[in-house]
């Protein structure tokens, strides 16, 4: 009797050392998997790096690295396009400081911001293969959509010194 209950405490503490073992390996492969979604943003501006970003009030301006078009809000007199294609310095500038957020597609924006009127972003980023779409509101000091409404200031920057932004006319009025 005592070898029978010496043999089953052994295969009872083999059996809870084998579900140990497979909920390990089950919850790697789970994190793995996870990661499998996860497109890593390479050292260096892959071929196939672009982007689209609408933003501001009512998201009326517009970069569009994909058809090298720039839409400027004007206001009370509407909306303007212009062909403009941002240099592949540009491009390589814009894609470090992607690096620096970094731009994934498990990007979280839970920000809450609240400004009147409220602005609104929408972006279409491309690298790798992969598509990745953000879009949020409000004006945030603070956090993620901060650092993306940092990263929209730097590429209006970019594209405001470029001369056919420069000819395109000022803004005529403002939003209540």
């Amino acid at each position: 009797m005592k070898g029978l209950r010496t043999y089953l405490e052994k295969s009872r503490a083999k059996g809870v050392e084998k579900m140990r073992i497979i909920i390990l390996i089950m919850t790697l492969l789970m994190m793995l998997g996870g990661c499998a979604n996860e497109v890593a943003m390479l050292d260096e501006r892959p071929d196939d790096f672009g982007f689209s970003v609408s933003y501001g009030i009512g998201g009326k301006q517009k970069i569009d690295t994909f058809e090298n078009i720039v839409q400027k809000d004007l206001v009370a007199d509407g909306t303007i396009e212009v062909e403009l294609a941002l240099t592949n310095e540009d491009l390589d500038l814009v894609y470090e400081k992607m690096k620096e957020i970094p731009i994934t597609k498990q990007l979280k924006l839970n920000d809450h911001c609240a400004v009147e009127p409220a602005p609104s972003s929408s972006w279409l980023i491309q690298y790798e293969h992969e598509e990745i779409e953000l879009v949020y509101e409000g004006q945030c000091s603070a956090g993620m959509v901060a650092e993306l409404y940092e990263l929209e200031e730097f590429i209006y920057r970019l594209v405001s010194e470029k001369e056919a932004y420069k000819r395109l006319p000022e803004a005529r009025g403002g939003y209540e």
